[in-house]
């Protein structure tokens, strides 16, 4: 921004005398601190409580899969999984990733990742 000349800081300074400093109302500070006080009762957690029963059932499922798994001597499970095993072998057999690529991935996902914690520290700011 410029400097403003002489001239012009007087004929500022005059008119802002002539119109004088504005004064809050009384109740200023408590109209202010009521409305933090709305805001702040209006937080909800991150994981609701749908979340938390879908994650304690898919914990719960995952155990039971590992206790209940069955052993080698199943056949169903031992054709299906030897199935998907071959097809993936054969799929990938070639492909052949470089280093670079890789770590272009991770970076990416690592970016991906930090995604909401930007956007939510972001919105945290513009509260202020």
């Amino acid at each position: 921004m410029e400097k403003l000349s002489e001239e012009q800081e007087k004929v500022l300074r005059k008119a802002l005398d002539q119109v004088g400093l504005e004064e809050p109302s009384p109740n200023f500070l408590s109209n202010v601190m009521d409305a933090i006080e709305i805001q702040a009762k209006s937080t909800s957690p991150l994981i609701g409580k749908k979340g938390w029963m879908l994650l304690a059932f898919v914990f719960i499922v995952s155990l039971g899969v590992l206790v209940f798994y069955p052993e080698e001597g199943s056949t169903v499970f031992d054709t299906i999984f030897s199935y998907r095993l071959e097809f993936a072998q054969n799929l990938f057999q070639e492909l052949k990733i470089p280093k670079t690529m890789v770590m272009g991935i991770a970076l990416l996902g690592l970016f991906l990742f930090q995604i909401p914690f930007l956007i939510k520290m972001t919105n945290r700011e513009r509260t202020f």
